[in-house]
C-alpha cells in the first residue's frame, strides 16, 4: 500500500493482521491511504469536498472509516464532513 500523508487517517499502530491486537488495521485497505494531499482537510468554501465523498463511496473500508472518525473535529471520514458528523452528533444526542 501507498502512505497516509494525505489521510484523515493515520494508522500509528505496527502493522498486524489481528484487529483486536490492531483495531485500525483496517486503514491499510483505505483508499485515502494512496492518494497524497490535503483533499480530505478541504478548507471552507474550497470546493473539494465532492472529489473527496466520491473517492470515499468506493472504499473498501468506508464504514469502518465513518465510525472512526466519529469523535474527530477536523477531515473527511468516510465520505462525511466534520460539519455533518458535528449535525449527526447532535441529532443523535437530542
Amino acid at each position: 500500500m501507498g502512505t497516509t500523508e494525505g489521510c484523515a487517517m493515520s494508522p500509528d499502530a505496527p502493522d498486524r493482521d489481528d484487529a483486536r491486537d490492531n483495531p485500525r488495521a483496517w486503514m491499510r485497505d483505505a483508499v485515502c491511504a494512496e492518494i497524497a494531499g490535503d483533499l480530505w482537510f478541504p478548507e471552507r468554501g474550497e470546493g473539494g469536498i465532492d472529489a473527496a465523498v466520491a473517492i470515499c463511496r468506493t472504499c473498501p473500508v468506508m464504514e469502518q472509516c465513518r465510525e472512526a472518525g466519529q469523535g474527530e473535529r477536523f477531515g473527511i471520514w468516510g465520505g462525511i464532513t466534520a460539519n455533518a458528523r458535528t449535525r449527526t452528533g447532535k441529532k443523535t444526542a437530542a
